[in-house]
């Protein structure tokens, strides 16, 4: 079974951190100076446990953090779904990795975790084959997406922050998201105003650098929604899991979600469901 995410929710509390109505830690300029500094959470060494998620692309919405942080308004079905097949799903109990590359987006996130969520951890980094560093990406930032609302008071435009919300969550790793220009002349032409991309850098690692540096021994559910490099982590994860598995370690997740549009790619696994 294919699943896909839509945009979900414009008012939700990992936004009103990142507009300051909630406590939350100053975003860093530049890069992370070694692995620890990535990662936030209370419990960033997994002790080599499997955990039951691992999520990869989390940007504003449709998060098991936001699951499981008891804010109706961000309540996901979908991932409500995927969680009923987790062994664990007690909040103070549950243990589990968000990884993120956008640092505003990160942080909102380990924000909502930091109380409730003891056992999870947030990686601000993107995933791909290999280890890089300053690789760059573009982002609709908080504060470009201020300057837009600022142009549009006193314009008729009453989705356009559920548009903006969308843009918001179709940052690419390496060029713009292909469909951003498409994006940009409608905004153009439907509100008359114009938008652009902040380039950021991030590092990226690959899947077992996430495991090892994390210390986590596979996970029950991995989802990945990363703007087309769904194809490119999964890659990742199974050389990994293959290699592991050569030494006699089962990592391999039970369930995996991933988004497919179309993306010619041969998965030879076993016992793994595809959500």
């Amino acid at each position: 079974m294919l699943r896909t995410e839509g945009c979900g929710n414009n008012h939700c509390q990992a936004d009103a951190i990142r507009h300051g109505l909630y406590p939350a830690r100053q975003a860093e300029d530049g890069l992370p100076s070694d692995a620890r500094r990535a990662c936030f959470g209370h419990d960033v060494d997994f002790k080599g446990r499997r955990v039951q998620v691992v999520q990869v692309g989390l940007g504003t919405n449709s998060t098991f953090i936001q699951n499981l942080s008891r804010e109706w308004d961000d309540w996901s079905p979908n991932i409500n779904w995927l969680m009923e097949a987790l062994s664990e799903t007690r909040p103070r109990f549950m243990s589990g990795v968000g990884v993120e590359p956008v640092a505003e987006h990160a942080h909102a996130m380990q924000m909502l975790a930091k109380d409730d969520l003891p056992q999870v951890a947030v990686a601000q980094v993107a995933l791909g084959n290999n280890d890089k560093r300053k690789v760059s990406m573009h982002v609709l930032t908080q504060r470009k997406h201020d300057e837009v609302m600022e142009q549009a008071k006193g314009k008729p435009c009453e989705y356009l922050e559920r548009d903006l919300l969308c843009l918001r969550n179709m940052t690419c790793v390496g060029d713009v998201h292909p469909l951003f220009e498409d994006k940009q002349a409608w905004l153009r032409d439907y509100y008359g105003i114009e938008i652009s991309l902040e380039e950021v850098r991030t590092e990226v690692w690959s899947y077992r650098r996430l495991s090892q540096t994390l210390n986590f021994r596979g996970c029950e559910l991995l989802i990945v929604d990363t703007e087309g490099r769904d194809a490119m982590i999964l890659r990742s994860m199974l050389q990994y899991c293959r290699r592991e598995e050569r030494k006699g370690r089962d990592l391999w997740p039970y369930i995996i979600q991933f988004e497919w549009h179309l993306i010619p790619i041969k998965l030879k696994t076993k016992n793994l469901i595809f959500a």
